[in-house]
């Protein structure tokens, strides 16, 4: 069985959750300084994220006194409806996403070149491989088109890990 299935299952079970049975999306509180050691976590084991990019990511909701709620792996597609699919509401969000470089393939690319890597942080933008990027919204989410994740007012790309195991 694909793994993307029972991602995508467990995503429309926690949606309907909450919209059958008023049980919100599971979420944890995390202080600012928190968040960035849970999004280093996420990065480096989370599965969904990484097997379903730009179809599942995670959401960071900032509350009031600056405290996060978080949610893990849900749709892109949904972001716009966040309080109807997941029983939070938020004003300002942050978006782990995982996604390949905007020149990582296509007709006449090889995607083992030599210049193929980004090793720089200050140039993990122009990364061609998988690898995190966080949007930042100050403002709620009107909508999305399929699963292209909408301009953000703020975004930053991680580079990628080629010693990952």
């Amino acid at each position: 069985m694909y793994a993307g299935n029972s991602l995508l299952a467990r995503a429309l079970f926690k949606h309907m959750e909450w919209r059958y049975h008023k049980v919100p999306w599971p979420s944890i509180t995390l202080s600012p300084v928190d968040l960035v050691a849970h999004f280093v976590k996420r990065i480096n084991e989370a599965s969904g994220i990484y097997q379903m990019f730009n179809i599942l990511a995670d959401v960071a909701i900032i509350g009031e006194h600056n405290m996060i709620n978080y949610l893990e792996e849900v749709p892109i597609a949904s972001l716009h409806m966040l309080k109807e699919m997941t029983g939070h509401d938020g004003q300002r969000l942050i978006i782990l996403n995982m996604q390949y470089g905007a020149n990582y393939s296509g007709p006449g690319k090889d995607v083992l070149s030599e210049d193929r890597a980004i090793g720089d942080a200050s140039s993990a933008d122009k990364s061609n491989f998988l690898h995190p990027v966080l949007y930042y919204y100050k403002e709620p989410i009107e909508r999305v088109f399929l699963e292209d994740i909408p301009k953000a007012d703020k975004y930053h790309h991680v580079v990628e890990d080629f010693e990952t195991n």
